[in-house]
């Protein structure tokens, strides 16, 4: 997987450019404090199995008006217990 048991990696941002997220590919990433998606709509991104496992205290940052939608949509996003949104 792409960054799997990545300790150093503290941010990802997930343009809209991005259609899908392997297998695993941030599992364990342990220090992993903010993760930025870009997608109005979640499910316009394929999620594989166990993407973001084991990741602790990140916090999801979801376009404006979209944080709902992300509440409501059952994916690998439901690991983030905090989830804020952003101004672009």
């Amino acid at each position: 997987a792409a960054f799997e048991g990545c300790s150093s990696l503290v941010s990802i941002n997930i343009p809209n450019s991005v259609t899908s997220i392997g297998e695993d590919a941030f599992s364990g990433c342990s220090d992993l404090k903010k993760l930025y998606v870009y997608f109005r709509d979640p499910s316009e991104l394929k999620i594989g199995s166990n993407a973001f496992s084991d990741i602790k205290n990140c916090t999801l940052y979801v376009p404006e008006g979209t944080e709902e939608t992300y509440n409501k949509w059952n994916s690998e996003f439901r690991v983030f217990k905090k989830k804020k949104t952003w101004h672009r």
